[in-house]
């Protein structure tokens, strides 16, 4: 994986615990999307929701032009923590 050195940022936000309801449809999932400002070149943030995480990452194509490779293995680690992917998108 090609890193230029810029900083990243990670957050996690603890969401609501249970399901929210928009215009009467229970909400699925819900995501926390971390902008990249200045110097920042990868934004990785997890949001709770309902007993399950949503992971969102954000890169700098020109910091991290292999960002899909992260990605990849971002889930690879998670199948190993035996943590199954029940999203619907």
């Amino acid at each position: 994986m090609v890193w230029t050195e810029k900083p990243a940022s990670a957050s996690r936000l603890p969401g609501p615990t249970v399901p929210w309801y928009f215009a009467g449809a229970r909400v699925l999932e819900m995501f926390q999307i971390g902008p990249i400002q200045g110097n920042v070149g990868l934004n990785v943030g997890v949001l709770s929701y309902a007993g399950g995480l949503g992971f969102s990452v954000v890169g700098d194509a020109d910091a991290i032009p292999d960002l899909e490779t992260f990605v990849a293995g971002l889930d690879g680690t998670l199948e190993d923590l035996g943590v199954s992917d029940s999203g619907t998108g």
